[in-house]
């Protein structure tokens, strides 16, 4: 006979209620199933399942054999005492009974050995206690690299929010509204982690509560715990951020801002046969993003080449031009063209518009180079026109236009990819007085919503209208300011 546990009756692919007085064969010795065991688990990475009980002496004689010199080879026999409190003396019971069949007398050791509960409860303690020691140090160790991670994020946020910052602190914002907007900032991204934590600790827990069998649960107060380290962790991690943001000066902010063009040694030169023209010689320049710039200079001093090195529609023969980091001298020809079609806007003096297509059409135009669907274009152009005034001309040609118009068509030409960069060549020109400054009031508009604009300009007072004024003299800039 035999007593099954679950997982062997699942193995044999028995119903629970009808195994009992089934046969099954060990090692071909039929048995009878006179019951099955209730379900126990996974103890220690054993199935308590995966077990088979039949008498020992049926075992003795029918499975395993019995040697005359050593008998029966078990590995293992289990025994209970009585009570609790008798469990030094069956301990002491058992040796004696085991030494003397095994002839066993001091000094000689014992070649078995004896665990009661308490052993085996304080060897597993002693286990859980290293792997506590292990899991709590790979803990710590990852919550100092979180926290230099959020304390990496946070200094890295401040560099590039450095103009924001200016801009609050310029408006009245107090050291203190800056401290507590980061700090705010690093404990929500702290507390955002360790949630993610938790989450994927649970995932993780079921998973092996599938796979292995064992019971998990969530404990309340070791999710408060969590984070609550996760909390103390942002507001460590997070102050020396925080606190050198809330530390910078306004006016400082505001100038230190991340340049968006930086020219080094840049100079231009066009060879005809054996003549070399020196154009630009050794330009050191930084914009600034949102920067409103004017370019000045006399006939032949290098503003419209300076313009269209800007521009990058000319490579400069020497030196290095940065566009947002990037150096634009060392990236390929298709690079190039997609920065000039997506990131920068022209305007002409002469407006540049195509003569055959309608004010709407000339807008729609550089869209079809960036290539958005036509249902888009036409929205988008539209919005433009309406921006720049010109709601009731869209269906105009150039030549319907006046020189204002046109050049109001040119600039929403110019701004409906979105660049972040304007470039005027004399957007004024080519117009009297009035309309010049009907379009001035325009470019100063678009500057007021932050882009950042260029243009050159033989004007004084269209100069006196932008925040810095460059003077170019033979290639070189002689003023600054």
């Amino acid at each position: 006979m035999a007593v099954l546990g679950q997982t062997v009756v699942d193995s044999l692919g028995l119903m629970p209620g009808a195994a009992l007085q089934q046969t099954i064969r060990i090692q071909g010795e039929p048995f009878t199933v006179v019951g099955t065991l209730e379900y126990k688990g996974v103890n220690s990475f054993r199935d308590m399942d995966d077990q088979i009980f039949i008498p020992l002496t049926t075992m003795a004689n029918r499975i395993v054999g019995v040697n005359a010199v050593t008998g029966i080879a078990l590995d293992s026999i289990s025994a209970s005492a009585r009570a609790a409190g008798q469990m030094d003396a069956a301990q002491y019971q058992i040796t004696n009974l085991l030494r003397l069949p095994h002839k066993i007398v001091p000094p000689r050791q014992d070649d078995f050995l004896i665990r009661n509960q308490a052993d085996l409860l304080s060897a597993s303690n002693s286990v859980a206690g290293i792997f506590t020691a292990l899991l709590g140090g790979s803990a710590a160790i990852s919550l100092v690299v979180g926290g230099i991670g959020i304390m990496n994020i946070m200094l890295v946020s401040v560099t590039e929010r450095t103009r924001e910052i200016g801009i609050r602190r310029a408006i009245g914002a107090r050291s203190s509204d800056i401290l507590l907007q980061f700090m705010i900032e690093a404990i929500v991204l702290s507390l955002c982690g360790g949630l993610l934590g938790v989450g994927l600790g649970i995932v993780a827990s079921l998973l092996i509560n599938l796979a292995l069998g064992w019971k998990a649960g969530l404990a309340l107060d070791a999710l408060l715990a969590s984070l609550l380290f996760c909390l103390v962790i942002g507001v460590f991690f997070g102050a020396y951020p925080a606190r050198k943001a809330a530390l910078l000066d306004p006016i400082t902010a505001l100038r230190n801002d991340k340049p968006m063009l930086r020219l080094e040694k840049i100079g231009k030169t066009y060879r005809m046969v054996d003549l070399v023209i020196p154009v630009l010689r050794g330009i050191d320049l930084t914009i600034l993003q949102g920067d409103y710039i004017a370019i000045m200079g006399a006939s032949g001093s290098g503003k419209s080449t300076l313009m269209n090195v800007l521009g990058c529609l000319e490579q400069p023969s020497e030196g290095h031009y940065y566009f947002d980091a990037c150096d634009i001298t060392k990236i390929a020809d298709d690079e190039r063209t997609d920065l000039r079609n997506y990131r920068i806007g022209f305007v002409f003096q002469q407006f540049n518009l195509l003569p055959r297509l309608t004010a709407l059409q000339n807008v729609m135009l550089p869209m079809v180079y960036a290539g958005y669907a036509r249902g888009e274009r036409r929205q988008r152009a539209q919005r433009m026109l309406v921006d720049v005034g010109l709601a009731d001309r869209m269906a105009n040609l150039p030549s319907q236009l006046s020189g204002g118009q046109q050049q109001r068509v040119a600039i929403a030409r110019a701004l409906v990819n979105q660049p972040d960069l304007l470039l005027a060549d004399e957007p004024t020109g080519a117009l009297d007085s009035r309309t010049g400054a009907e379009v001035m009031d325009l470019v100063s508009s678009l500057h007021q919503l932050g882009i950042t604009i260029v243009l050159v300009t033989h004007d004084s007072s269209v100069a006196a209208r932008t925040q810095r004024i460059i003077r170019l003299q033979d290639g070189r800039i002689i003023a600054d300011g």
